[in-house]
């Protein structure tokens, strides 16, 4: 199911009444620790993986790209926001194309922790 365009905040078990077996996010604007969230409500495959586009930028609250001494702190921000939910960080990778204004951007990798280990 393609839910591209679908506002984070209308996610329902209605919507998506199965079990999900991978995420694909790439939200502007809102950082991931503010948008992650809004998933919980649906099921999840015990082996669902998550991959998430981390954008500087919007994780760090700011109006241009960060200066590359700030893209540490904005990925480690990023995958504790992961992390803090049922989700374990598996990998994190530079996305070979850059954002906005020239914005470094990464791809984050992450696994859906079993029901026993939340």
């Amino acid at each position: 199911m393609n839910l591209e365009a679908t506002n984070l905040g209308s996610l329902s078990r209605d919507l998506v009444p199965d079990p999900v077996d991978i995420v694909t996010i790439d939200v502007s604007y809102i950082s991931l620790a503010a948008a992650l969230p809004q998933l919980e409500p649906l099921a999840f495959a015990d082996d669902a993986l998550l991959i998430a586009l981390v954008k500087p930028m919007f994780e760090l609250g700011l109006d241009a790209p960060p200066p590359d001494s700030m893209l540490h702190l904005a990925l480690v921000r990023a995958v504790n926001a992961i992390d803090a939910l049922a989700w374990c960080v598996t990998g994190a990778i530079r996305s070979p194309i850059t954002g906005h204004r020239g914005a470094k951007e990464f791809f984050v990798l992450a696994t859906r922790r079993s029901r026993n280990h939340r």
